[in-house]
């Protein structure tokens, strides 16, 4: 049972290239997750414009992508788990919004 392996501490971030990140959220010793196996929690990105950070590359049509989307995700924890550990558990992270397509 792996009830108290919980993330506690990441950043999601967003990328219009796969090489320049922007922070979308950050989580500093979050316990919303704590609970138990099944845990789920929706959280909301800021409204604005956090994801032009990484600037419109000149990337052939990736560089036209309005500045709110992004083309890439990661998750990347940044301190220990609830357990102390730095084992990242998740079962599953899904993503909802919008899909841009230059078709």
């Amino acid at each position: 049972q792996f009830k108290s392996h919980y993330p506690r501490s990441w950043v999601l971030e967003g990328s219009v290239d796969g090489s320049q990140w922007a922070t979308l959220s950050t989580h500093d010793e979050d316990d919303a997750l704590a609970g138990g196996g099944g845990t789920t929690k929706t959280w909301t990105l800021a409204d604005g414009n956090a994801t032009d950070a990484t600037g419109a590359m000149a990337v052939g049509g990736v560089a036209q992508l309005p500045a709110k989307f992004v083309r890439f995700v990661r998750l990347r924890q940044t301190g220990p788990n609830s357990s102390g550990s730095f084992n990242l558990m998740l079962s599953c992270m899904e993503f909802y919004g919008l899909l841009y397509s230059e078709a």
